[in-house]
């Protein structure tokens, strides 16, 4: 219904479409988001915003690309982490700083393992002492990939004497 709608093109699909990023099923919360997108109509960014925290990773990206297309721009740094993170962009969250400190611990227990695993990287390059205990836990994952990247982000936490 959500691609049919954004066939039609009609702006009045924008509510409807706002609360199927709420459907209890994931795969309806990303083809909502990706007409939103495409239907180019404000009223859809602060729902898409909230999207940026999805559990689920399909869900975030295609809420992340549709406000791009909107145009999308946030002076609230922990937004923008979130959304860079959506993206894949994990060389500008780093360049956030401290602001995406929280983002990257919530991306450290994220249902993908490929999240996880970035977000132990980014925090060992991010170079705050707070990630210590996180990342000890992240040594238990139960994804033998994010396990090394928790431990080489741990090591270089060590090296370069965290803040």
């Amino acid at each position: 219904a959500a691609e049919t709608l954004g066939k039609l093109g009609d702006k009045r699909a924008v509510l409807p479409l706002t609360e199927a990023l709420k459907d209890e099923d994931w795969r309806v919360r990303p083809a909502a988001a990706e007409v939103l997108g495409k239907l180019g109509d404000k009223r859809a960014i602060e729902p898409l915003v909230a999207v940026l925290r999805d559990t689920h990773v399909a869900v975030r990206t295609a809420g992340a690309e549709a406000l791009s297309e909107l145009g999308w721009k946030s002076d609230d740094p922990v937004e923008q982490a979130h959304y860079l993170m959506a993206l894949k962009k994990w060389d500008e969250v780093l360049k956030l700083g401290e602001a995406a400190f929280e983002p990257l611990l919530v991306a450290l227990k994220d249902s993908m393992w490929r999240v996880r695993k970035k977000a132990a990287e980014t925090l060992g390059k991010l170079g705050d002492k707070r990630a210590v205990l996180p990342l000890t836990e992240a040594l238990k994952d139960e994804d033998w990939r994010v396990r090394p990247a928790a431990k080489r982000a741990l090591t270089k936490l060590q090296h370069t004497g965290a803040r």
